[in-house]
């Protein structure tokens, strides 16, 4: 057996940056991920022993975050709201909807991104404070979402840019995507984004829309092209919001390389 060296070999999790809609949780203490599945048995006659298959069905996702002063933005994207914006908000359990959360994991010495999660569509509850008198405010997310996926040597990226024309609507990544690889089951496999929301309006009237990430929709080099046949919600786009892989090296704040930018700033 090869030597084992923890400090180059064997993975921390306090490495992983968290971000919720292109927002970094920087409070995050806890991200528990699973995968919801159904048994199959079926006994059939001749056979000593049934025909058993365990199908994946969604995904979950356990978050816990401390309560951090004037940063609240993990609620700010579950209810829709801009977590830039100034001013009194409010948090309401009604208003709750399902977000994209991704972690880039930073390799050991931290000049780049060794491996990426994301979890998509994520539906928890609101999230309430507990704690006792001598701990600090916290908060525990419980949710589905979609069936998770993991990357290794690559990091996720978003950016939400102004479209431009009136069908086909276009725009042009700042860096170049890297083609999410084909011989997974996922969706998007093949394809040079993750998701793609286009997005008309601002604040209360904004209307947005995930996608069905198709070839033709964002190209090797990061031109973006939505057809009218596409959308179903959103009619006129004003904006896209797009998640993809990219390969490059730096990390998030510090390297021009690396974008997260937020679904609503």
């Amino acid at each position: 057996m090869a030597k084992i060296n923890p400090a180059s070999d064997l993975s921390l999790r306090r490495k992983e940056q968290v971000f919720a809609e292109g927002y970094e949780i920087e409070v995050a203490t806890d991200l528990t991920p699973g995968i919801a599945t159904t048994d199959i048995n079926d006994e059939v006659f001749g056979a000593d022993t049934p025909l058993t298959e365990r199908i994946p069905t969604n995904g979950t996702l356990t978050m816990r975050v401390l309560k951090k002063t004037n940063n609240n933005a993990l609620f700010d994207v579950l209810m829709g709201q801009n977590p830039t914006g100034t001013g009194v908000k409010v948090y309401y359990v009604e208003d709750v909807g399902p977000i994209t959360v991704w972690a880039n994991k930073k390799a050991n010495d931290g000049s780049k991104y060794d491996r990426c999660y994301l979890y998509e569509d994520w539906s928890p509850t609101q999230g309430l404070p507990t704690g006792a008198p001598n701990t600090r405010d916290s908060a525990e997310l419980v949710g589905n979402c979609k069936q998770p996926i993991e990357f290794e040597g690559a990091h996720i990226n978003s950016e939400k840019l102004s479209l431009a024309g009136s069908g086909p609507y276009t725009a042009t990544l700042t860096k170049t995507p890297t083609q999410v690889p084909s011989t997974t089951e996922h969706p998007a496999a093949g394809m040079h984004a993750l998701r793609v929301v286009a997005m008309s309006g601002t604040g209360s009237g904004l209307v947005k829309e995930s996608l069905v990430v198709t070839s033709g929709m964002v190209g090797a080099a990061g031109a973006i092209s939505i057809a009218t046949s596409d959308l179903t919600n959103v009619t006129a786009p004003e904006k896209v919001f797009v998640c993809y892989l990219s390969t490059q090296t730096g990390i998030y704040p510090t390297s021009t390389n690396v974008k997260e930018q937020g679904l609503y700033s």
